[in-house]
């Protein structure tokens, strides 16, 4: 198989495992990420329909997804996605804006944009489900301050 889809199989492992250990809230769940972690918060999150657990949240953070490979994916059942990008970062630049175009189309998100005083802009979405976009403004190596003043 290919890398990808290996890593993703490995990693979607971790939560049942853990589950069978502990007492965890299923409607509590976050995958989250930030570049590498959050193309795999990102990858196990569109490829966990159908199967339990799924996220109620993915937060994925300067993720190395193009539009063009969610593109090729099945819609996730509906969550809350939190996209935090720089729109000027150097090592994965307009990845944030292509994930929260698929994730509107998915979620279907309202056109209508609320910005938070954290200038995040929500849209809400099917199931009561929230789409949260955060330009940010650290540079790719750094998890966005933003993340800090977010409500929920």
């Amino acid at each position: 198989a290919e890398p990808l889809a290996r890593v993703l199989l490995v990693q979607s492992e971790v939560v049942p495992q853990v589950m069978a250990t502990w007492c965890i809230d299923q409607a509590r769940i976050v995958f989250a990420g930030h570049s590498d972690g959050g193309s795999l918060a990102t990858g196990l999150t569109v490829r966990t329909k159908n199967r339990s657990p799924a996220p109620a949240h993915a937060v994925i953070s300067a993720a190395g997804i193009t539009s063009d490979e969610l593109n090729q994916e099945a819609c996730p059942a509906p969550l809350h996605v939190t996209v935090l990008h720089n729109p000027e970062d150097q090592l994965f630049p307009g990845y944030g804006d292509g994930t929260v175009r698929w994730c509107r189309q998915c979620l279907q998100c309202s056109e209508e944009v609320n910005t938070e005083p954290t200038v995040c802009q929500v849209r809400q979405c099917m199931s009561g489900k929230r789409l949260r976009h955060c330009a940010t403004a650290e540079p790719h190596h750094q998890w966005p301050d933003v993340t800090s003043h977010l409500p929920e």
